[in-house]
């Protein structure tokens, strides 16, 4: 598999996208981990651009050898204001662009294809980014704060502390994460957690206990279900994995 090529993006754009990242594919299957973020992905051969669900477990996907995408990855909560359904309706899926936002009006999957060079897509998804007309919805501040402690925490915090912060009933953050992020608050603070794990693994020689008591999970049994569960794979699997390059690993829980 080609790697993930990630693309540096303007300042400018910092509230809404985490990142921009450009991918030729080898033909290779690769495993995807979830990540709490949405992605709108446009296939530059065709000129189709799709919007990428939150996903809740790992995905195998075997991109065609030679297809080129281009993609824009935003924040946690930050896409849902460019698609005029709620998030969860995206949850695991991958819908046309044209279908779920102002994308048709602009074009903007063929002219994202058609620009010479990463450069100028990058220029184009900002211009979108930033054109009133392609908002959907507003960002909810709540919302915000509670992704951020979520990630302060390293995902340890319960979603009632996480309530309790930030001034809402659990229902009603249930609600917003549902509405802007695409998964129920539980499941990112779990994703949030493995990812903020498997990093602390990749950087240090531990055990399996030991990294269990890092990452915050009640004992080793815990951990290796959490990883299963959301990965497909044990933590020492999926480094192992990693070193060989089948999975995806440059896309970090975002923000």
């Amino acid at each position: 598999m080609a790697a993930v090529t990630s693309l540096v993006g303007s300042p400018v754009l910092e509230p809404w996208v985490d990142g921009f990242w450009a991918l030729e594919s080898s033909g290779a299957a690769h495993r995807i981990l979830p990540d709490g973020c949405i992605d709108f992905i446009f296939d530059l051969d065709s000129g189709l651009a799709s919007a990428q669900g939150a996903m809740t477990r790992a995905e195998i996907v075997a991109v065609p050898a030679g297809r080129r995408l281009f993609g824009v990855r935003f924040l946690p909560g930050a896409a849902a204001m460019f698609i005029d359904t709620h998030a969860r309706a995206l949850e695991d899926r991958d819908v046309e662009l044209d279908d779920v936002s102002y994308a048709r009006a602009w074009r903007l999957g063929e002219r994202v294809a058609e620009a010479p060079d990463h450069a100028s897509r990058l220029r184009l998804l900002g211009q979108f980014v930033l054109d009133p007309r392609a908002r959907k919805r507003a960002a909810d501040a709540r919302l915000k704060r509670a992704v951020h402690l979520v990630r302060q925490s390293r995902g340890t915090w319960p979603v009632s502390a996480i309530a309790r912060e930030v001034g809402l009933s659990e229902r009603t953050l249930e609600r917003l994460f549902g509405e802007h992020v695409g998964v129920d608050p539980k499941l990112f603070a779990r994703i949030v957690r493995m990812e903020w794990t498997r990093a602390h693994a990749e950087s240090h020689t531990t055990s399996q206990a030991s990294l269990a008591l890092w990452g915050g999970y009640a004992d080793e049994p815990h951990l290796l279900r959490e990883f299963r569960s959301l990965t497909g794979l044990t933590p020492g699997a999926l480094l192992a994995e990693a070193r060989v390059g089948f999975v995806q690993v440059d896309s970090a829980v975002c923000g």
